[in-house]
């Protein structure tokens, strides 16, 4: 048996042509290689602007992660809000400057 399926590899892996098998003998396989050539035109346009935008992915993923996010915003509110609180809101109990004596 292991015999046979060995034998079989081998004939599937087979160049085409070369004896003992090749791209005929599996339909998909001999469908593929001769449309390669469209494929891998079709695909190169698409793989160059994958390659062009390598650099923006590492830029990206040294962001921290997405759940930190909502803290930028949350932290200066929350500052800002204690700020708020501390400030006296009422102007009679801040103190005035001294004008008297001015001239």
């Amino acid at each position: 048996m292991l015999g046979a399926v060995s034998s079989d590899a081998v004939g599937i892996a087979a160049p085409p042509g070369a004896p003992g098998g090749g791209g005929g003998a599996i339909p998909a396989v001999a469908s593929l290689d001769t449309n390669w050539v469209r494929i891998i035109n079709d695909m190169t346009p698409m793989i160059g602007a994958m390659s062009d935008g390598v650099p923006d992915y590492h830029a990206i993923s040294s962001l921290p992660p997405f759940p930190l996010f909502p803290w930028f915003f949350v932290l200066p509110g929350l500052l800002l809000a204690g700020l708020a609180v501390l400030i006296p809101s009422d102007p009679r109990s801040t103190p005035r400057p001294l004008t008297q004596g001015v001239t």
